[in-house]
């Protein structure tokens, strides 16, 4: 989380109204001869309004960062460099080759250095950074510092166009390659199904290839490698590389669908190195597979996973000068690399789906306390944030009914009584939560959510409505009699401008937040006047929920329960409660040798699985072993009471058959 101050900060005998402080910005500006860019720059985005409501803005979530969002795109340069795109966040990013952050550049939009998702990344031997931008069907150009240098291409089958194909939605990657080798441009034109080859400037058009399965051509193409002598294309829905001269003449091919050696399942991306071997994203097998310069399989690597090393849905990789790859981990949020022998070495970017990021967030809402909690659309959780601070507190995922988890959350509505809404888009209902978090039912919806609920309206303790002008990436502020006060906000990624926001909250102190969409943020705005309704003390919303608690028993081992002088269960609570357990032992078929057990109270944290032995007396162990005789099995009968937080109580019986 970041703070940035404005520089028009109200404070002393301004504070005391809105219009005061009004009046007195306008004439400090008038008395100063301010300009109007100088009165942006105080304030971002309030325009020609006569003054800066806020005085500064905290960032909650990161745009990049090392943070990544589906990562599709890698690059390394001649330095070691290494550049890294993904779907959601809209920026390329630059580390070093040991990962550490250097800068990133971009936003969403379709301007000069502004991008949707991004299909591909490329080097040349200048430093020099290309860009596929598949949202606009078009190819940038960066120095390595992300200064633009051109741009071309636009959607179209004719020669110099592109029709990539690109999406928002994280399960339909963006189309796309791009690999610069001497003195052209290599670009996948993956819904034309076909290549085309530029210079560096993007002139002197050259394409080869069409749909189909012959030697040649291409069902969706999506990642190629080239250098002197040869270009390499990764023919995803033909499972297989094939290989081309410069000029597009068709060389040799490898692969078939499966998993064996040599096999492929849906291809994404392909890398060469210095020796001319290829790596390939085998993408659904989950794996790296390295071939011959003559493309024969010489191994492969990673499998289905998160640990370090394995991978989930890898689409796109580079090698170095060393040798070493460089592996998109899509889902995994991050880039792996390996040596030439497929040995694990390092990570390198974190995953959004980490605490206190967050992908795409829709809807927003503060309780009582001031506690925040956010839509993380993409990631299907609500996460919750500190009072005052904004510091990440806990995640809500496990929602149930008729759906086991949330799926593109997005409004949420807090009824101050202790009920929390949430309009669940994916699972077209509304789901209906307690404070804490605990699931109370749901609301089924016979149309889809994704425009429904929306939180564009605030209101403060002074009766001053905030309206989030979505449209126009601002915040306009009205006084309570529905006069016009100010407004702000910018379509940008700057602190204060807004990059299609979804969703605005006012909380008990009088901050602002704002979700800033596309900036994959929320933004708080720390009024200059601002108007607090009084907020609880923290952890005292919401009041203990009236209902029985939800016990869930298991048992954790049916053996050796005399050797070890007790019956062991593992008991969780759904809602924090103090249980009372007692049980009986019976040798099977002899019902009057029942033994009672030393009974366990004991109080179990919320949502925890907490361990309970229930002791085996001297005198119980005594007469079941004589009970027993050459028998083994017994029949353990265990009762549990549970007492929740106002009083209810709930029984669980159950019966299990253990084992001396």
């Amino acid at each position: 989380m970041t703070f940035h101050r404005s520089r028009c900060a109200v404070g002393g005998p301004l504070r005391s109204a809105v219009v005061a402080i009004a009046l007195a910005c306008a004439s400090v500006w008038s008395a100063a001869g301010a300009t109007d860019a100088a009165r942006a720059e105080a304030c971002p985005g309030s325009g020609h309004e006569p003054y800066c409501p806020y005085v500064s803005v905290q960032s909650i979530g990161q745009r990049g960062e090392s943070v990544l969002r589906f990562p599709e795109a890698v690059a390394v340069d001649a330095a070691g460099n290494v550049y890294v795109a993904d779907q959601l966040s809209y920026v390329v990013q630059k580390f070093t080759a040991a990962g550490a952050f250097q800068t990133q550049w971009g936003s969403y939009g379709g301007g000069h250095g502004q991008f949707g998702p991004i299909g591909g990344l490329a080097t040349d031997a200048a430093g020099n950074v290309y860009v596929v931008d598949s949202s606009h069907n078009r190819v940038q150009k960066f120095d390595p510092n992300g200064v633009f240098l051109a741009s071309w291409g636009g959607r179209g089958s004719g020669l110099g166009r592109f029709n990539f194909g690109s999406s928002q939605n994280y399960t339909q990657p963006p189309g796309g390659g791009i690999a610069v080798a001497g003195n052209y441009v290599y670009v996948v034109d993956t819904g034309n199904h076909r290549i085309e080859r530029f210079n560096l400037s993007g002139g002197e058009p050259l394409q080869w290839g069409a749909r189909g399965s012959l030697p040649g051509q291409f069902a969706y193409p999506r990642g190629l490698a080239a250098n002197a002598s040869e270009v390499l294309v990764a023919d995803d829905d033909n499972h297989r590389v094939q290989r081309f001269s410069p000029d597009g003449a068709f060389e040799a091919q490898a692969g078939s669908q499966g998993s064996g050696a040599g096999q492929f399942s849906f291809p994404y991306g392909v890398a060469l190195d210095a020796a001319g071997n290829a790596y390939v994203a085998d993408n659904i097998n989950a794996r790296v597979v390295k071939l011959s310069p003559q493309l024969a399989f010489l191994g492969a690597w990673g499998g289905h996973g998160s640990k370090p090393g394995q991978l989930a849905f890898p689409r796109a990789l580079a090698s170095d000068p060393a040798g070493d790859t460089y592996v998109a981990d899509t889902a995994n949020g991050r880039v792996q690399i390996y040596d030439p022998n497929g040995n694990y070495l390092r990570t390198l970017g974190a995953s959004a789906r980490g605490p206190g990021q967050m992908t795409g967030p829709r809807g927003l809402a503060t309780d009582p306390t001031g506690r925040l909690l956010v839509s993380d659309t993409v990631s299907d959780r609500i996460e919750v944030f500190a009072p005052g601070s904004n510091a990440y507190v806990e995640q809500w995922t496990g929602a149930v009914g008729t759906s086991t988890g949330l799926r593109a959350p997005a409004a949420i509505t807090i009824d101050p009584s202790g009920s929390v809404y949430v309009a669940d888009a994916g699972n077209t209902r509304v789901v209906h939560l307690w404070g804490d978090g605990t699931f109370l039912g749901e609301l089924a919806s016979s149309a889809p959510l994704g425009g429904t609920q929306p939180n564009t309206v605030a209101v403060d303790g002074a009766g001053r409505r905030y309206v989030l002008d979505a449209k126009n990436n601002r915040i306009q502020m009205f006084a309570a009699d529905g006069r016009f006060l100010t407004r702000w906000g910018l379509r940008g990624y700057a602190p204060g401008h807004l990059s299609q926001p979804s969703a605005i909250a006012v909380d008990c102190n009088g901050a602002v937040y704002v979700a800033d969409t596309n900036n994959n943020r929320v933004q708080r705005f720390n009024l200059a006047s601002p108007a607090p309704t009084g907020c609880l003390a923290a952890g005292s919303w919401p009041p203990p929920l009236n209902v029985a608690p939800v016990l869930r028993v298991s048992l954790t081992r049916s053996g050796a329960v005399l050797s070890r002088r007790a019956l062991a269960l593992a008991v969780s609570c759904e809602r924090g409660c103090k249980i009372l357990a007692s049980a009986t032992l019976t040798p099977l078929g002899r019902r009057r040798a029942s033994v009672p057990l030393i009974a366990a109270a004991r109080g179990l944290p919320v949502a925890r699985a907490g361990h309970v032995r229930l002791r085996v007396g001297p005198k119980s162990l005594r007469r079941l072993r004589r009970a027993l005789g050459r028998r083994r099995a017994m029949r353990a009968r265990v009762t549990i009471v549970a007492a929740g937080p106002t009083g209810l109580r709930t029984t669980v019986t159950k019966t299990y058959t253990v084992t001396r």
